[in-house]
């Protein structure tokens, strides 16, 4: 009986021994039956979640992109308000100039004809060719 077992260790033939006895009671087939029963379950439960999880990353990435257009949308809106509001400022005072511009001229003659014209005063704008 010992040229069976590989080795001459008492030890081997026991361990042996005991694995074929368990082997034939069939716990040991029982117990890889519940390791790969739980890896099973463990499989779907980790693949059904996976796939909720995909599901519902899809979902929220729709929904962030949608509120970022809107977002883009209201900015657009508000940019062109202020496009159109420095367009009256600047305007605004295009006008203020040429009336500051106007009485300086006006200021200017006037101050010509009084000094008869014989030299002028150092705030004169000439805006004349």
């Amino acid at each position: 009986m010992l040229a069976r077992y590989p080795g001459s260790s008492r030890y081997r033939k026991e361990v042996y021994l005991l694995f074929r006895r368990a082997n034939n009671h069939g716990w040991c087939e029982a117990l890889w039956e519940y390791v790969i029963g739980g890896a099973t379950i463990f499989g779907l439960i980790v693949g059904l979640f996976s796939i909720y999880n995909g599901r519902a990353t899809r979902k929220l990435l729709v929904e962030e992109e949608r509120m970022t257009r809107e977002l883009i949308a209201k900015m657009d809106e508000r940019f062109a308000k202020m496009d159109e509001r420095f367009g009256q400022l600047l305007k605004e005072s295009s006008e203020g100039h040429a009336k500051i511009l106007e009485a300086i001229r006006e200021i200017s003659s006037r101050s010509k004809r009084e000094r008869g014209g014989r030299y002028r005063s150092n705030f004169v704008l000439r805006t004349e060719g």
